[in-house]
This record gives C-alpha cells, structure tokens and sequence, in this order.
C-alpha cells in the first residue's frame, strides 16, 4: 500500500490527514513535533470548511461544542470607507448557510483523538525541518508545519500593510453574537472570533508604525463595548508571504510553511483546503500538471490580497501615516490589477452589473469569462460575486472601482 506523509499537527495537518483518509486509498504517515505548542487563537471560516467536515467526517451542528464552534451567519464591518463613523455593514452568507467559528487547540485534539488510532495513521512524533525532508522515506510529502526558519524559497508582500496583532482571549460562559467582527480602528483593525467559551479579540497593526503599548490603550474600547474581561494578552508578529514554488514531485507546502495571509477576510483556510485537494489529485495521479497547480497558487493567493486590500483602498475615518500608506498601497495594485483581462478584475465586473446603472457591463466583459456570467458560484480567490458586489457596496467603492476598471 502507498502511504503519503504529511508534517504538521495545525489545524491544516488535521484537515490533510481527514481529506487523505476520505479521498485516497493511502496509508498515512502524520510526523509532528509533540512539544510544540499550539497558538491559542479563535478561528473563523467561510462556508468551505464545514462542508468539508460534513464530507469527509459526517458532522453536523450537534459536533460544533466537541471543539468549542460556534456558527458563523458572516462578518460585520464597521467604520470602514468614507462614510465615516458608525458605517456597519454585515457580508453575510446565503440563508440556510453558515461558517462556523472554532478554537484551534480544541478543534486540533478532537481531530488527532479521532484518527490517532485508525490502521491506516502512523504517528511519528519528531521535529522535521523544511530542510530536512530527504531524511523521511516517503514518495508523496505534504508539508502543513509551521512558520519557516529560512525565507529563501519564499516572496513577502510589500503591500499589506499589517505585521503584528495584540490579542486577547476573554472568557464568557456563551457567545453574545453569531458572526465575525472586523472593525477599522485608529491604528488598523481589530478581529472578534466568538467561540463558546471565550472571545477572541485581535487588533491588527503596523508596528513599524504604531507602539504596541498604543494598541494596548486602544483596545479597550471594543472589550468595554462587549463587556469583555481578558485573561490572557499578546502580541504575535508576522509577515505576509507565499512560496516561489509550492508545488514539486514528490513535496507539496501548506498552510504556514506555504503561505500567510492576515486574517481580514478569513482566506486562509479557504486556500489550505484548496491546496489539500490539488495534493490529492497529484498524487493520485489525477492530474500531473505541476505548472497548472503553481499558477492556480499564485492566482489565489494574488486574488485574496487584493481582496484585503479593497478594505484598505476604502480606508477608514482616521487619517493618519498608518491609514494613509495603506490606502496608498491598495491602489498600487488594485489600479493596476483591475486594467488586466483577467479573472479578478472580470468577477469585479460581473459584480458590478448588480446595480441597474451597469447592466450593460457584460459587454465589456472578456468572451473567455462570458460563461461564467449566470454561475452565482463563480469568483475569485474567497469571494463569489455576490461577495463582491456586498462589498465594494458596503466599503463605498462604487464609484472608485468602477473608473479603476474603464
């Protein structure tokens, strides 16, 4: 029997050992480093991720409390764009559907205590190195582990203008609402992920720009505003990357080893998935176009920047060099992206024929994008159309990004 190994216990290594073992006929080798701890972080998801569950697990609404979930009906956004203060907007997700919002530590053990004893799961415990994978005797290498120690093989993007986030966890004995919050804030934004037990607070930063102690002060608003008490306070640093080349013979990367991306828009895991389905038509031989796969990569990983960075070209009521750089940045791409033929800036097209001052948009659409014009499942990068068009509505960029793409 052929095994694939996959390297990393994160919430990513779970979702490639589930995926493996539903969709392929391998044995599994799962190595990972048991004294490493997890990041003690909330999680929220787009609709992806529990229909995968549901696919690969059979679980249900009944299976969220094992791993302390909550459901997710969208994201509320608030002062963003120039509408000024008190601008709220909810994206929200389709009726009868929903994300759901999860705590990595309880979702990782639910998932290892699950599997650690199937026939077909070796576990290895040892601490691989990116450059140690000639060490391991598999043909087929799924890397999900951590953040890199060398960046060689990896390209930072210079235009998203956070790298550091203040959280903090805050215990309640029930959620007190059912959807992601993003708030613009003086300095940058700040996350809400409601879990069962606790709520996540984070607030993204620059703090090439910004004192964390400032952060700190700020911060207070938003957890006086939900009568949040934390427990635990702090700072993680980042950066925002992809790899040259993710996709090899015999080594595919994911999750932090492959990419990150800040956590505006919830992409991440919508990208992991992705990434655990182009593995697995790969090794099973489904598909041998390594190239294809390396574009599909660097097409998603550019869209979902430039989805983060709409939110940054509509700015906020607080202008200051954080804010200012940031909407500086957004338009550097956003302007020149949305000029090209291509997939982005056509789903921004499509998304504005939404409104009746453009239904004869569709003629200034690309003919190779002409069939996608009634697929409401159509999109780019996260977002669907339908998302696009709640969006660029609700961040006030009408009328900016309709003269970006003319």
């Amino acid at each position: 029997m052929s095994k694939v190994t996959i390297v990393g216990r994160g919430t990513v290594g779970c979702l490639a050992v589930i995926n493996f073992l539903k969709f392929t006929d391998f044995d599994i080798e799962w190595v990972f480093d048991p004294d490493i701890e997890p990041v003690h972080v909330g999680e929220g998801t787009t609709l992806i991720l529990p229909e995968n569950l549901f696919k690969t697990l059979g679980m249900s609404a009944n299976d969220m409390i094992k791993f302390q979930a909550t459901s997710k009906i969208g994201i509320m956004k608030r002062d963003w764009g120039a509408k000024g203060l008190g601008n709220k907007f909810l994206h929200p997700f389709p009726i009868g559907k929903s994300g759901i919002h999860l705590s990595a530590v309880y979702f990782q053990d639910y998932i290892f205590n699950l599997v650690r004893n199937l026939d077909r799961v070796k576990i290895v415990e040892s601490n691989i190195q990116l450059d140690q994978l000639d060490k391991l005797d598999s043909e087929r290498i799924l890397v999900c582990s951590g953040t890199p120690k060398n960046w060689d093989d990896y390209i930072f993007s210079n235009l998203i203008p956070v790298n550091s986030c203040f959280v903090s966890q805050c215990p309640w004995d029930h959620a007190r609402f059912d959807y992601s919050l993003t708030y613009a804030m003086p300095w940058g934004w700040v996350f809400g992920i409601p879990l069962r037990n606790r709520c996540s607070i984070g607030y993204l930063f620059n703090e090439h720009i910004t004192d964390v102690e400032v952060i700190k002060e700020d911060v207070k608003s938003i957890l006086t505003e939900f009568k949040l008490e934390p427990n635990l306070q702090r700072q993680i640093r980042f950066k925002n990357y992809i790899r040259k080349n993710n996709f090899s013979e015999r080594v595919i990367y994911n999750g932090n080893a492959s990419f990150f991306s800040e956590p505006l828009e919830a992409t991440s895991l919508n990208s992991s998935l992705v990434i655990i389905y182009c593995a697995i038509s790969y090794f099973n031989k489904e598909s041998k176009d390594l190239e294809g796969f390396n574009n599909l990569y660097l097409q998603m990983n550019s869209e979902n920047e430039s989805i983060i960075l709409m939110h940054y070209l509509a700015g906020s009521s607080f202008k200051n060099e954080f804010w200012n750089k940031a909407q500086e940045n957004a338009y550097k791409k956003l302007s020149r992206e949305l000029k090209y033929d291509n997939n982005f800036s056509n789903v921004v097209k499509k998304s504005l024929i939404q409104t009746p001052l453009l239904n004869d948009l569709n003629l200034v659409l690309s003919k190779n994008h002409q069939q996608h014009l009634n697929n409401e499942n159509w999109g780019a990068g996260s977002w669907n159309v339908e998302s696009f068009s709640v969006n660029i509505e609700g961040l006030g960029l009408r009328d900016q990004i309709t003269s970006m793409v003319f």
